[in-house]
């Protein structure tokens, strides 16, 4: 059986993250040319409601995947550009 994930933004890449850990088949569709979801500005999915200056309201530290933390440093509330960034080194 392969199960299908809707959309790469954050949700989607948590949940093939879960998927891939035990050791499931999947795919990911995204309408999007390009992974974030919300995160990504101007997404040609036509699907965003993200804006230029969207920020985490919740800290680096409960942002990040368990599995895969953020690097020391930087912003304590992550900007869109910095989470795609984060987002992109996930996948």
């Amino acid at each position: 059986m392969r199960i299908a994930v809707i959309g790469a933004g954050t949700a989607g890449l948590a949940a093939a993250q879960a998927l891939a850990a035990r050791g499931l088949d999947f795919v990911i569709y995204e309408a999007g040319s390009q992974l974030g979801g919300n995160w990504r500005w101007n997404n040609d999915s036509g699907f965003s409601s993200g804006y230029r200056s969207l920020r985490a309201n919740t800290s680096r530290q409960h942002a990040a995947f368990r599995c895969f933390p953020l690097p020391r440093g930087g912003a304590l509330f992550l900007s869109n550009v910095a989470m795609v960034e984060y987002l992109k080194s996930l996948a």
